[in-house]
């Protein structure tokens, strides 16, 4: 190590040439503080490098930029580079030479502007002007109205009345769509066709080479409420919804089924069923499956007199208004009827039965709660037990129009109509369970104790003319004694 002192300034400079093992590089240190502590005030040190060319120097602004946004191949095979924001390039955040980098137009040194020998220089900063505000302003609004317009989701979400809603709030479903549109090439019109979305729902599958692609499904469902009926279900890409519930009620006008009716009370709604009980045994949110199951029965069935003709038997209604009386529905016509000899055990059966071909439902029976003897559920009984029927007893009320609304203030109204009505004369006092007959005092008919009177003893009623006092205090003072 060597060191040369200046000659006009005093300074004094340390070159370090040569290298210092790693075993002695606590000499380099401690040669290095005693330099420190033995030159003049004046002096100071100037460590160079030899090396001075590293990864960041030996390449440019654009390939130091396209390391930091650019997708290799591998990831844009996989698809990356297209769900992320584009990135733009690096001479659209400045410009160098210019003060157009930025609205408030600052220098940045090295960046916009040569790096100044003298570092203490103080920042450039020029402040727009009102006019050239404004002109950005007009300039950037005139670029915005040049842009089409992005749907917005808060946009699309429309507030609906309750006739238009679903099953599901403001969304797709269970709305009614109208009709499908007319097909011009088959010259069919579907005027009295009504279209209802069952699902829309987002799938999620794994493709080779590009990974998880994302698509809309959309379930719908339409008919005319005279027997015909279509259904189908088609796929979008994802946040197209509406396309893909567009094309499902195309593809439903154009796969259309009949269904016989009886009494037009064995069809649903869109293919007329008035009157329906289901029962779904299982996964109740599988829309597609339901939907299958339930055509199935429905195109499968079939009507009385095809099943007198298949079986040939008679089919026979009992019907509990007739006393069980049975009356023949439908017999065979093409074939004789079968003698007892023929008929086979299957045959014997009922007739949601028969179609069962000997299965039967199982029936798992009421469940017993583990915890049914506990003290605290017991007691939870116990307390629930004088409410058991009130939730039947208000619906009753209502049908009956002894309320109009179930409130405080409705109640109270009717419970003093109740009171008057008993005490004029006009309604008997209500017995039964826990309620007991009342007793009227000698001269007050009004005035009654209700089902105090089995439980005390008894005692006389009249009006003790010496101490001024009624039947009422002496029941007091004889609850009292006892």
């Amino acid at each position: 190590m060597e060191w040369t002192e200046g000659e006009a300034t005093g300074e004094s400079e340390v070159t370090c040439g040569g290298t210092i093992g790693g075993t002695q590089k606590w000499v380099q240190v401690m040669l290095f503080k005693f330099l420190s502590f033995r030159l003049p005030c004046s002096s100071f040190i100037i460590p160079s490098r030899s090396n001075t060319v590293n990864f960041f120097q030996r390449r440019n602004e654009d390939v130091l930029w396209k390391t930091v946004t650019n997708i290799t191949k591998y990831g844009a095979r996989k698809g990356r580079g297209k769900t992320r924001q584009m990135y733009r390039r690096l001479s659209d955040y400045y410009k160098i030479g210019t003060l157009e980098s930025s609205p408030m137009r600052i220098r940045y040194p090295g960046l916009n502007e040569r790096i100044p020998n003298n570092v203490t220089e103080p920042m450039y900063f020029e402040e727009q002007t009102k006019e050239e505000r404004d002109a950005s302003f007009k300039v950037n609004k005139m670029e915005l109205a040049k842009k089409p317009p992005k749907a917005s989701r808060k946009l699309l979400k429309e507030k609906l009345s309750a006739w238009e809603r679903g099953f599901s709030g403001g969304q797709w479903l269970g709305q009614k769509l109208g009709p499908p549109p007319e097909n011009l090439e088959a010259g069919v019109n579907f005027d009295d066709f009504q279209c209802i979305c069952f699902q829309v729902s987002r799938l999620c599958t794994m493709k080779p080479g590009v990974g998880r692609k994302h698509s809309i499904r959309a379930v719908v469902f339409i008919g005319n409420g005279k027997g015909v009926g279509g259904f189908a279900f088609t796929r979008a890409p994802v946040f197209q919804s509406q396309t893909a519930v567009s094309n499902a009620i195309r593809r439903a006008s154009r796969k259309l089924f009949y269904v016989e009716r009886f009494e037009d009370r064995t069809i649903y709604q869109l293919l007329g069923i008035k009157d329906l009980y289901v029962r779904t045994e299982g996964s109740t949110t599988n829309y597609i499956g339901i939907v299958y199951a339930f055509l199935t029965g429905l195109v499968h069935q079939e009507s009385h007199k095809q099943c007198a003709d298949r079986t040939r038997l008679h089919v026979v209604e009992l019907n509990p208004n007739r006393m069980f009386f049975p009356k023949i529905v439908a017999s065979p016509v093409n074939a004789p009827v079968k003698l007892d000899d023929e008929v086979t055990s299957i045959e014997r059966m009922r007739l949601e039965d028969f179609y069962g071909e000997g299965r039967f439902p199982q029936n798992y029976g009421k469940q017993i709660l583990s915890y049914r003897n506990h003290l605290g559920h017991l007691h939870a009984e116990w307390k629930r037990h004088p409410y058991r029927n009130m939730e039947r007893r208000i619906i009753r009320f209502l049908a009956d129009g002894e309320f109009k609304r179930w409130t405080r203030r409705e109640r109270k109204k009717w419970s003093d109509r109740q009171h008057e009505m008993v005490t004029n004369g006009q309604k008997p006092m209500p017995l039964g369970i826990g309620l007991s007959d009342w007793i009227p005092m000698e001269g007050e008919d009004n005035v009654f104790l209700g089902p105090l009177t089995n439980l005390l003893p008894p005692i006389d009623f009249a009006v003790d003319q010496n101490n001024d006092e009624t039947a009422l205090d002496l029941t007091q003072k004889e609850m009292k004694k006892n």
